[in-house]
């Protein structure tokens, strides 16, 4: 156990310090079941508008909690999103996914 915690921390160590710094495809945004309607997502949100604005990816997928009641993760991020000039377009709503490790599984096959 030792060695495989030491070769992944030494791994993470090298990646980060050659990273490129390249441009990603798309932003992922979370959203925040455990804030009340969605009050914990506008730092985060707020940070992919001027990620995307800088021109550091070309589409945000959203994604969160749609069981709440009336409240809709992903719905809302959207709606936040395009009241802050990002292209309806360019945003990608992945609904599925009620956890992030569910988003990754499932997204790309929504």
């Amino acid at each position: 156990m030792l060695v495989i915690f030491l070769f992944t921390a030494v791994w993470i160590v090298f990646d980060g310090l050659t990273d490129l710094g390249e441009k990603a495809d798309v932003a992922l945004v979370t959203g925040h079941a455990e804030a009340p309607q969605g009050k914990g997502e506008q730092p985060r949100l707020d940070r992919v508008v001027k990620l995307y604005n800088d021109g550091e990816f070309p589409f945000i997928v959203v994604s969160g909690a749609t069981d709440r009641g009336a409240y809709d993760d992903p719905a809302a991020m959207t709606k936040y999103l395009e009241s802050h000039g990002i292209a309806s377009n360019a945003i990608m709503q992945c609904r599925p996914g009620e956890t992030t490790q569910e988003t990754a599984i499932i997204w790309p096959k929504s």
